[in-house]
This record gives structure tokens, C-alpha cells and sequence, in this order.
């Protein structure tokens, strides 16, 4: 089962949440692990995640985005059957999107992160990964596009042939198309088939 969704709670220092959606994916995350259920889970590598309140000197609200350091996280980089470092690639109007794979193991459930801060990006490409539900909705769509299409083509990369994949919330949508995708192309199944195959196996709340 391949579990897809833009904010995950799973600690307070692991900053990749804003409220209840996220809660509920952690719980699924830990649930799955203490059942040893075959259970995987696809999101982003926020920089700095959802943002924090303050009051300033006046009494107004403030926002300000703290910035996660990675190199205090638990993280690793995520490897093929190869020991190879996984990354993967998807086109845009602009050009092309890179993310490179990072994994956090929730107990026995590993959490795959893309994270588009690198060299290989624009700087506006870089910011892709950087704020979740931030920016305008052209930065929501490139961010949903690389949860769905990038993150089933790193599972893919990465050996995984996922049998059911859980959307949670419509964040994932496009993970219908590249689906459809890798059993047409892949799997050389024809169109009709490989909808049937997505139509029962695909799971959204």
C-alpha cells in the first residue's frame, strides 16, 4: 500500500504539518507499523514547513517561517536494490523539476521525501519544496504534481510495485495519471484495462 499526502504528524520536530490532516497520516503511518501491514508512504521535504504565530510589540499577529535543519533530522537518503541514490525528474512548462529522496523510517514504515532544493533546480524550482500550502496556486500545482506523478515515479525507481495507493485528501489527484502511465507504458496493458486496474485499486479520503 503506497499512502500519499502533503503533511505528515509524526513529531513536533519533524515539521512537516500544519493541523489534522496531518495528524490523521501520522496515526496511519503508526498504526500500519505496530500491524506490520506492507505499508509506504510519499510526501514532501519541507525547508521550512507550515508557518508559526507571534505577537509583535503592537499585539498583531505575525507569521515567520523557522527553517528545518536537515542535518538534525532523521533522515536518509533513499537507495534502489543497487545502493544507487534515487532521483527523479518531471517536465514543466518552465522546464524540467528535480527531486532527490529522502526517507524517514516511521517504525517499521518508511516515509519517502522529495525534496527539490538542489543544485540541478532554478531558485524558483528550488522553492518547490520549501513552505507548505505556500505560495500562489502555479506553486500548489507544481507541489501536487511532484507529490503524485514524482512521488509514484520514485516508488518505482526505487523497486516498489504498489497494489493499492491511499490519496489522502485531493492533494495526490494526478496520482490516477501516473498510474495510468506506468501500466500502459510499463506494463503494456491498454488504456481500458489499466483504468479498470486504477478504478479498483485506487483509495481516496
Amino acid at each position: 500500500i503506497a499512502y500519499f499526502c502533503l503533511e505528515y504528524g509524526i513529531h513536533e520536530s519533524v515539521k512537516l504539518y500544519s493541523g489534522g490532516l496531518a495528524v490523521l497520516a501520522g496515526d496511519h503511518l503508526k498504526s500500519a507499523s505496530g500491524e506490520n501491514a506492507p505499508f509506504m508512504a510519499m510526501g514532501l521535504l519541507y525547508r521550512q514547513g507550515f508557518f508559526q504565530q507571534y505577537l509583535n510589540e503592537d499585539g498583531w499577529q505575525q507569521e515567520y517561517y523557522p527553517e528545518n535543519d536537515v542535518h538534525k533530522l532523521p533522515l536518509w537518503r533513499a537507495r534502489d536494490s543497487e545502493g544507487n541514490q534515487i532521483s527523479v525528474s518531471l517536465p514543466l512548462p518552465e522546464g524540467q523539476l528535480k527531486a532527490v529522496v529522502w526517507v524517514i523510517w516511521v517504525g517499521n514504515v518508511p516515509l519517502y521525501l522529495l525534496d527539490t532544493n538542489i543544485p540541478e533546480n532554478s531558485d524558483d524550482l528550488r522553492g518547490v519544496t520549501a513552505t507548505l500550502y505556500g505560495g500562489d496556486r502555479q506553486m500548489r500545482l507544481r507541489q501536487e504534481l511532484l507529490l503524485a506523478v514524482g512521488g509514484f515515479r520514485a516508488l518505482t525507481a526505487m523497486g516498489y510495485e504498489p497494489a493499492v495507493c491511499h490519496m489522502n485528501e485531493g492533494h495526490a489527484a494526478f496520482l490516477s495519471l501516473a498510474r495510468l502511465e506506468y501500466l500502459m507504458k510499463e506494463k503494456e496493458f491498454d488504456h481500458d484495462k489499466a483504468l479498470e486496474i486504477i478504478r479498483r485499486s485506487n483509495v481516496f479520503t
